[in-house]
């Protein structure tokens, strides 16, 4: 019971274990080890086959010693215990009902309007300047990723990070893909963007923004 975390049964794991680090005496301490990290992690996290794969065996084991602190610690020997896990691999009707779901998911993003970080106006994808935010929106249960096929939008998960070219560069043509994956079913859609080189005029006007705070920073700002 304390391993199941909701599982029907130990030859029929759909979804994460939860694997205790202490024991049913308060001065003992388990770690966990797993034949196969890519099913099941020595975290419990589990990774079902896709459909069509067969179910996968894992043996875990716990390993129990006496906690670190305990006045008997190092005097006894660990002990070991094993698990014989199935993890059953997506059936066709979960593969069918994720499919619709991301099915459904990429189609209502295929409109995406992005916008920047720090505004709601939608962005012209002819012309983008600033960082972008990304969007996780989907159906229940499907996740979503995004990718860039250009360093002048690099993604960190829901923020597009702009850099754009230098005065006079050619502007930079970028595709950002979108995958949205649920039950071992995965599919894309990609978005056309064109990041705009600098001009002169941002430049100087970014220098004057700079002065103009320099020039405000004053003793009455940092005064008691």
């Amino acid at each position: 019971a304390q391993l199941a975390n909701g599982n029907e049964a130990i030859d029929k794991v759909t979804q994460s274990l939860r694997l205790p680090t202490m024991g049913s005496e308060w001065y003992s301490d388990i770690a966990w080890s797993s034949d196969n990290e890519a099913v099941i992690s020595k975290y419990g996290t589990v990774k079902r086959p896709a459909y069509g794969e067969p179910n996968a065996q894992v043996k875990l084991t716990a390993t129990i010693t006496l906690a670190s602190w305990s006045s008997a610690a190092g005097t006894a020997t660990p002990v070991t215990k094993d698990f014989d896990v199935t993890v059953l691999a997506y059936s066709e009707q979960e593969y069918n009902e994720a499919k619709t779901k991301v099915e459904n998911s990429l189609t209502a993003l295929e409109n995406y309007e992005f916008t920047y970080i720090d505004a709601e106006e939608p962005v012209d994808p002819g012309a983008v300047k600033f960082d972008l935010r990304l969007t996780s929106n989907a159906e229940a249960g499907v996740d979503v990723a995004w990718s860039s096929n250009d360093s002048a939008v690099a993604v960190n998960y829901l923020r597009g990070k702009v850099s754009r070219p230098g005065i006079g560069e050619q502007a930079r043509p970028v595709t950002l893909t979108v995958t949205a994956s649920m039950a071992g079913y995965a599919d894309t859609r990609e978005f056309q963007l064109t990041v705009a080189p600098l001009t002169q005029a941002e430049v100087e006007q970014e220098a004057e923004d700079l002065r103009r705070v320099y020039d405000a920073l004053g003793f009455d700002t940092i005064k008691k």
